[in-house]
């Protein structure tokens, strides 16, 4: 096991440096057809599923084996990456702490190294169960659900409309919409199903390891979100995201985050600055920054909202799990907001 978990660094490793370079390649291509955004992704798909690398003198990656596998008994443990500047900054790290003892019986990566192995396959393990156990129960969820026609059901316990299936997939649908939305919704679906997206998007969750969106993972997201949120003086603020974007399986529900800041303007007038960040904002960011128009006048409070919404059709939302805190003078600037669950009747 162990010898397949440094594998599994190594080729998450080459995907990393793949992920950098399709990241400067869409800059320079922004004006190229969107296929080949989706074909530059795909190189860093193969790249995480297949077993073997493809060696070649014009290759982007530095190194195709970062990790060695006798790093283990090695007696100055050192990392490859390809990049120099790499190397010299983590091998004398990497040596300090792991070089082993000649007095002793094993060396310390020879310890650490399984240990990480096995919380690796555990948290394989766990995340697979689950995975199980959701699917059966949304299954167990949809048996009532009345045929409308053809491939289409509906049911009270269906929030959302989604595809559910892979060789035959369904199209689900809460009994709640009325028949102008159902249509464009149908053929919304339907759309979907003549892609394949129901075969794409589960590849794309096995691959990438998105966290599920769940009522847990939303509270915890928007929680420590709003926790990070920080107002500076110069009217500058930053907010950071806790991690990678909790995704629901159906694609509708997503996140959204807003900020609206009142100011006092003189006479009894005021004015209110809104900003809204939605997935295109966020992708691929971890601390978003932003700046009040103090020009407009004198700060009186800002209110901060998470939250994640479903798409029930045009123009039409619901929301899946929100929460929001309000500033108000004195405000503490350059310190975290902090967040605490609100009580009944809180935000």
């Amino acid at each position: 096991m162990t010898e397949l978990f440094l594998e599994l660094v190594n080729r998450s490793v080459e995907a990393s440096w793949l992920v950098l370079a399709v990241l400067v390649l869409r800059l320079v291509l922004r004006r190229a057809p969107k296929w080949t955004a989706v074909l530059l992704w795909a190189l860093v798909g193969l790249r995480l599923t297949l077993p073997f690398t493809v060696e070649s003198a014009l290759s982007l990656l530095p190194s195709s084996h970062t990790v060695q596998q006798d790093i283990l008994f090695s007696s100055q443990p050192a990392v490859y990456s390809g990049v120099g500047l790499v190397d010299r900054a983590v091998n004398p790290v990497l040596q300090s702490a792991f070089t082993p003892d000649p007095a002793a019986s094993a060396n310390p990566l020879q310890l650490v190294v399984p240990v990480l192995a096995l919380v690796w396959a555990v948290g394989v393990a766990v995340l697979a169960a689950y995975t199980a156990f959701s699917w059966l129960g949304l299954r167990r969820r949809l048996a009532q659900a009345v045929l409308l026609r053809d491939n289409i059901y509906q049911s009270e316990r269906v929030v959302s409309p989604f595809v559910f299936g892979l060789a035959r997939p369904g199209i689900y649908l809460p009994f709640s919409l009325d028949s102008g939305t159902m249509e464009h919704v149908i053929a919304h679906e339907q759309a979907h199903i003549a892609r394949r997206d129901h075969w794409w998007k589960p590849l794309g969750f096995a691959i990438t390891a998105v966290p599920a969106l769940t009522n847990e993972s939303a509270d915890a997201f928007i929680a420590d979100t709003l926790a990070s949120f920080t107002l500076n003086r110069d009217g500058s603020f930053s907010y950071t995201l806790p991690g990678p974007i909790p995704e629901a399986e159906d694609g509708k529900t997503r996140i959204a985050v807003r900020l609206n800041a009142s100011f006092s303007t003189g006479a009894g007038s005021d004015s209110v600055q809104s900003l809204e960040y939605g997935p295109q904002e966020l992708a691929g960011k971890e601390t978003v920054t932003g700046r009040l128009e103090l020009e407009r006048g004198e700060l009186a409070g800002v209110a901060f909202t998470v939250s994640f919404e479903t798409e029930l059709g045009p123009d039409a939302r619901r929301q899946y799990a929100g929460r929001g805190i309000e500033l108000v003078p004195p405000f503490r600037y350059g310190q975290p907001a902090g967040y605490a669950e609100p009580t009944v009747g809180g935000i």
